[in-house]
């Protein structure tokens, strides 16, 4: 079945030895022509239609439509160089039936790339196999990028020259993806609809891409690049028809990221909202990364860029994590990536791996909150809730640092709550109370004496050299305080409210 349509500029290229002139009109370059038909003597020409003849048999005065073509043997009258009529001149000595049927061979060159195409969706892998029967059209490599960053097919002729090169698992180096997630004309382009070139300043190369979507969803993108031959003026409609192969086959195109569909995933998920979940499923998913309940674990709560939500790199790094460091899981939720890591089975120390991973952190510009540590999952939730809280204390404290650990932002996390109901005033010691009327009363310095006598934990000495007074005034201060405050500092949940005030009084 005689399906597929060429460019004008396809068949100049692939006649270029015959053809002795031409006048081709650069607006067509798009898939119009079907196999040509003789001239019969008309002297109106069909638009979109290539014709072919003998330059004496053509009439000296004709009309032409829009996208009018001929193939023609010697030259014409002049008329048929004065108009937007896209023209292929052959030498006399061509014989016109010869002509013709390269021109047919043309077209069955390209009907049977476009019926393997067509046909490619019943391969066992049909992204592969469709760009392995393009490679010879284009005369460049072809390379197929999810959207995770993995290169998922390649052609022999395409040489990726991603700086770093690919890893064993065919996934771009993170050096790589950071640069692009950091690049103003790679973000330009990731919602791009149509055919794109990207400039040589992006790649060490020019390349032509067509972003693939299902349902509005960035699938993967197609890239050929100019690494064996410059691009030809065609290529980019040739590569379009491509692009519209790979769209027809909606089904191979499914399950983009397989994590989503992951059954430990879904069930972490459900332990972490606090939806009830299958015990004995979740126990064999375990067993399956040889996780088992007295190991300890870690739960780390990391929040992306803003760069890497635009650009969808979260399940690239998500796969990244589990890949080079092992014994941990990662999922995505919430456009927060939740890694769960085996302290028990680790090959390396605790403190030498949260050291390479906390460099993973830096370089990716990302923050993450760590949970205590923890045996089993007994308590999964719970551990789940302190990295989070981890990571949202510890960006309002010290935004500008990368890592947070629930230890370090526990007591924060405590004042936080306390306070929820009712402000830190109607929380306030009766002590420290009476301590700051008199002192505004009086103009007198006992909170202050009593904050740094706390801080202390009740050393007079340390207190006064932090004070710059002498220790016999700070007795007397302390004496003051007791009697002030009407407290002996002998009440231990006093104490522990005093204390709590104080803090307070500093938030």
């Amino acid at each position: 079945m005689l399906i597929i349509k060429l460019s004008i500029q396809i068949l100049a290229k692939r006649l270029e030895d015959a053809i002795e002139q031409r006048n081709i009109n650069d607006i067509y370059d798009s898939l119009i022509y079907a196999r040509p038909i003789f001239h019969t003597g008309e002297k109106t020409f069909n638009s979109n239609t290539l014709y072919m003849a003998n330059a004496e048999t053509l009439p000296a005065q004709a009309h032409f439509n829009e996208g009018s073509a001929i193939l023609c043997i010697g030259t014409p009258p002049q008329v048929y160089f004065n108009c937007r009529l896209n023209l292929l001149i052959i030498g006399e000595e061509q014989d016109l039936f010869d002509i013709n049927n390269k021109v047919h061979q043309i077209f069955d060159a390209f009907d049977l790339w476009d019926s393997g195409l067509k046909q490619s969706s019943g391969e066992w892998n049909p992204l592969q196999h469709m760009i392995d029967i393009s490679e010879p059209v284009f005369g460049n490599g072809l390379s197929i990028m999810d959207s995770n960053y993995n290169i998922i097919a390649q052609t022999a002729l395409n040489r990726t020259g991603y700086s770093g090169g690919l890893d064993e698992f065919g996934g771009i180096s993170v050096d790589q993806v950071n640069s692009f997630k950091n690049d103003n004309a790679y973000a330009e382009i990731a919602d791009e609809k149509e055919v794109f070139q990207f400039p040589a300043d992006v790649l060490p190369f020019r390349c032509i891409c067509k972003n693939i979507f299902l349902n509005e969803v960035f699938i993967f993108r197609i890239i050929l690049s100019e690494t064996t031959k410059s691009f030809d003026s065609s290529d980019a409609s040739m590569f379009g028809h491509l692009a519209s192969c790979l769209e027809d086959i909606p089904s191979r195109l499914s399950n983009s990221h397989p994590e989503e569909s992951s059954v430990l995933a879904s069930l972490f998920k459900n332990i972490a909202g606090g939806y009830s979940y299958n015990q004995s499923i979740f126990d064999k998913e375990l067993n399956h990364l040889g996780w088992y309940h007295e190991n300890t674990y870690r739960i780390m709560y990391i929040k992306p860029s803003s760069q890497d939500i635009y650009n969808m790199t979260m399940y690239y790094f998500c796969s990244k994590i589990m890949r080079e460091y092992p014994q941990t899981f990662a999922f995505i939720d919430n456009s927060i990536i939740v890694v769960i890591v085996n302290i028990s089975i680790i090959k390396i120390s605790g403190d030498d791996f949260f050291a390479q991973f906390n460099y993973f952190i830096r370089e990716g510009n990302f923050r993450v909150g760590f949970s205590n540590y923890f045996e089993g999952f007994k308590n999964l939730r719970e551990y789940y809730i302190q990295a989070r809280i981890a990571l949202e204390i510890g960006l309002i404290q010290k935004p500008t640092v990368w890592t947070h650990t629930f230890a370090d932002n526990m007591f924060l996390y405590m004042l936080n709550k306390i306070t929820e109901e009712l402000p830190a005033d109607f929380l306030r010691s009766p002590v420290a109370a009476r301590l700051q009327r008199y002192d505004e009363a009086n103009q007198t310095e006992y909170l202050r004496t009593l904050t740094v006598y706390l801080g202390n934990h009740m050393n007079a000495a340390q207190s006064a050299k932090e004070l710059f007074i002498h220790r016999a005034t700070m007795l007397y201060r302390i004496d003051r305080i007791r009697e002030i405050g009407k407290t002996d500092f002998k009440n231990p949940d006093e104490l522990l409210h005093l204390q709590l005030s104080l803090r307070l009084d500093r938030n």
